[in-house]
């Protein structure tokens, strides 16, 4: 797994935000049998029924973007034969608050609550928690 490193200035954006991803999976992973947290995903799964989410992130005006798919209590990054064709959901992730993840993972394995798990879907955002 590619981690980001406060010690490696040149990290490249986008395999920050495919580590972000694997962290992610691994808290899914560590936390899938946990309540209330199994049961949320779920309804998020459900609510998403199969769309892509594009995943994204800036950082000193370059711009990272992954398109996955959630499918059983896993983020699979996927590659769309067309993406126009399709309609993505989005998490536009501050940079910051990533970075951070990637410094601590094992933070946010141990309390799922303190991810970002709020994606776009069409106009509306679905908060997961608050």
């Amino acid at each position: 797994m590619i981690m980001y490193s406060k010690d490696q200035p040149d990290s490249d954006l986008h395999n920050c935000l495919r580590s972000y991803i694997m962290v992610c999976n691994d808290i899914l992973s560590a936390n899938k049998t946990r309540f209330p947290f199994s049961q949320l995903w779920r309804a998020l799964e459900a609510e998403i029924a199969g769309r892509p989410i594009e995943y994204s992130v800036t950082r000193d005006g370059d711009l990272a973007v992954v398109t996955a798919r959630f499918v059983q209590l896993e983020i699979k990054p996927v590659t769309l034969p067309d993406p126009q064709n399709w309609q993505s959901v989005t998490q536009k992730i501050d940079w910051g608050y990533m970075s951070r993840v990637l410094e601590k993972p094992a933070t946010y394995i141990a309390n799922p609550a303190l991810v970002d798990w709020n994606i776009r879907i069409d106009d509306k955002i679905v908060r997961l928690f608050n």
